[in-house]
């Protein structure tokens, strides 16, 4: 039996093609030889590189989430947005930061303290800008983040009298298809900003928002 297995070995190509190159090898290098082991080196290479870079990505990923988790302010959010840029710890901390900058500015529009107010302004004008970005950056791998970064653009530019704009984004938000609750809150805000009556009261809302304190 062993010696059929030889004779079977013997027989088998390869291995006799893999026995000669170790045989070459042992007493002297050729270009053949050296091509191979060559090879060879560099496949276990690529494999124990890729096992490394696959431990360290999922290392860092794991840190760019706890990021967004453990992130209190706006420019925790941002640190972990700009240091893993194009992940989706990062598309979801700019989404968070949008929120926060949204929330918090509208939370203090209608402030009777002047200063509280143009702060206010400038947040929900950041809002807009990074939720406008975000559109693009949600695109169709993520509907629902496209629909909320359309209509959160939508909510910021209208809330600063920017009619125009914000008609933009609700046209676009309710052009999309979807049946959604903010894709039918598009369609009814479209619906108002495009009725010339309604428009002119929505935009002297908006206005008196923007005088001083006490200004009738």
């Amino acid at each position: 039996m062993k010696a059929e297995h030889r004779k079977e070995l013997r027989a088998n190509p390869v291995v006799e093609r893999l026995g000669q190159l170790w045989n070459d090898y042992k007493i002297k290098p050729t270009t053949s030889t050296l091509i191979f082991w060559g090879a060879v080196v560099l496949i276990v290479a690529a494999i124990v590189g890729w096992r490394l870079y696959a431990n360290y990505s999922t290392q860092r990923m794991g840190a760019a989430w706890m990021g967004v988790a453990d992130a209190t302010n706006a420019d925790d959010l941002a640190k972990v947005a700009a240091d893993d840029p194009g992940t989706p710890p990062a598309l979801a901390a700019r989404f968070e930061e949008a929120r926060a900058k949204l929330r918090q500015g509208l939370d203090k529009l209608t402030a009777p303290d002047e200063k509280d107010r143009t702060e206010a302004r400038e947040k929900v004008h950041n809002a807009a800008e990074l939720y406008t970005s975000l559109v693009g950056e949600a695109d169709d791998r993520f509907p629902l983040l496209k629909e909320e970064a359309l209509m959160g653009a939508a909510k910021a530019h209208e809330s600063l009298g920017e009619l125009d704009a914000a008609l933009k984004n609700y046209r676009d938000l309710a052009g999309l298809k979807a049946s959604s609750d903010l894709v039918r809150q598009a369609k009814e805000a479209v619906t108002q900003l495009e009725d010339p009556d309604t428009r002119a009261k929505i935009q002297a809302f908006y206005d008196q928002l923007k005088q001083p304190a006490g200004t009738k």
